[in-house]
């Protein structure tokens, strides 16, 4: 018998007001995030089909759909379908390379030093890479992320950064012109700013 979780009705509400042709849009852009974030991660170690039993893409996918279908995860009013199902997904595939122990927990290498650097440039560390600097990269992330929670389209910009999306990659996925994306970065880098003490930049 399945077990339907809290937030089953109020999810349920709203995928009642989705149309097909979003549910095509959001499916066909969910499965292309989840192959760009997981781009030569596939071959071995935490998301490999022999660990996961099943495609990566198929796996998170569908687990990222059951979790709002069922409502075991919210459906926050302040996300449409897609970001909502992005931020599960990203949770899930952390989740799972914690949960095999094969490699460290998952964390984002953040170079702050030019605009394609500090905010394009985002890499998993290498298992020659120290613990401690693993905690580093993990705290920079949280940072950036309490900053600018509050703000869905930033937020949406960084899950897309986070993933390894390009300028133009990220201008095409959130139908805006490449300025735009400039200018949203911008936005991003003040948010985070405005955080810090005085005389400190994160960004």
């Amino acid at each position: 018998m399945e077990t339907f979780g809290k937030y089953y009705d109020l999810n349920q509400k709203k995928l009642c007001a989705v149309n097909d042709d979003t549910l095509r849009v959001v499916n066909s852009k969910c499965k292309y995030f989840i192959e760009k974030r997981l781009y030569q991660r596939t071959l071995y170690g935490a998301h490999n089909s022999s660990n996961l039993g099943d495609d990566p893409v198929s796996y998170y996918y569908e687990d990222a759909i059951d979790s709002i279908i069922s409502g075991r995860w919210e459906w926050k009013d302040e996300f449409d379908l897609l970001h909502q199902l992005i931020r599960i997904i990203n949770s899930k595939i952390s989740k799972e390379v914690d949960k095999t122990k094969t490699t460290k927990a998952q964390s984002l290498k953040i170079k702050f030093t030019d605009i394609e650097a500090e905010l394009y440039d985002c890499e998993m560390p290498d298992d020659s890479e120290d613990q401690e600097q693993n905690l580093i990269y993990e705290k920079q992330v949280v940072f950036i992320e309490n900053a600018i929670k509050d703000y869905k389209n930033l937020t949406e910009l960084f899950d897309l950064i986070k993933a390894g999306y390009k300028r133009r990659e990220i201008a095409e996925y959130m139908d805006i012109e490449p300025k735009r994306v400039d200018k949203l970065i911008e936005q991003l880098k003040e948010k985070v700013n405005l955080q810090k003490p005085p005389k400190t930049q994160i960004l």
